[in-house]
């Protein structure tokens, strides 16, 4: 995948994978339908992390969310993945909200494909 846009076939592509929690899937599927994803999301919009500093960031969510009560689906796993990777692997994050949960995707900026897709509550007011 060299496309610099993720789009409702990258959705799809997600949601075959083997390692997404059920939570996720089910934003997944909320985000096949979202105006984002059915014209794309332009990729260029998105600033670049090493892996390293972004492995510590979803390090950082998973713990200020725990403290609200919330789960960060998927993100183990993603700091796992992440931690595969050279320390300067160039990554990006991107957040969505869809309905009342909110769509993370960390994308290789090498190959513009998704590494992992996790998910959380949105939070209510």
């Amino acid at each position: 995948m060299n496309s610099k846009t993720i789009n409702q076939e990258t959705i799809e592509n997600i949601l075959n994978a083997d390692d997404i929690d059920i939570h996720t899937a089910k934003v997944l599927e909320q985000a096949k339908a979202h105006v984002d994803f059915i014209h794309g999301l332009n990729l260029e919009t998105y600033n670049i992390n090493g892996s390293s500093s972004m492995r510590q960031i979803v390090d950082y969510r998973i713990d200020t969310l725990e403290k609200s009560g919330r789960t960060f689906y998927g993100a183990k796993e993603c700091t796992l993945k992440l931690g595969r990777l050279a320390p300067d692997h160039p990554v990006s994050w991107i957040a969505k909200k869809m309905e009342n949960n909110i769509l993370v995707l960390i994308i290789d900026r090498k190959s513009n494909g998704v590494i992992h897709a996790m998910s959380t509550t949105a939070k209510t007011t």
